[in-house]
């Protein structure tokens, strides 16, 4: 294998990373999509809460606290994933 590599970068020129280099590229890759996925959720999250308060069956947010912290929780019929009813926290 070292041979190769050794005939494709020297008498073909051709440029092969090295699995250091290859690994940090797809450590940066990854972070991105996560980044970029976060995001998203966040998005996502936002735009669930608005449609479960929409609903002509929501009757209204959970208030709790946490540590002397109010917090609202909106639950309803729309938030069914087939697991449980899923809860979107509000804070």
């Amino acid at each position: 294998m070292t041979k190769l590599m050794e005939f494709m970068q020297g008498e073909m020129g051709i440029k092969i990373a090295s699995n250091h280099n290859l690994r940090q590229q797809i450590t940066k890759v990854r972070k991105l999509i996560g980044r970029t996925y976060e995001g998203r959720k966040l998005e996502n999250i936002k735009e669930h809460v608005l449609a479960v308060r929409a609903a002509d069956t929501y009757k209204d947010d959970v208030q709790w606290y946490d540590n002397g912290k109010q917090h609202s929780t909106s639950a309803g019929n729309i938030c069914i994933d087939g697991a449980g009813c899923t809860r979107v926290y509000n804070n």
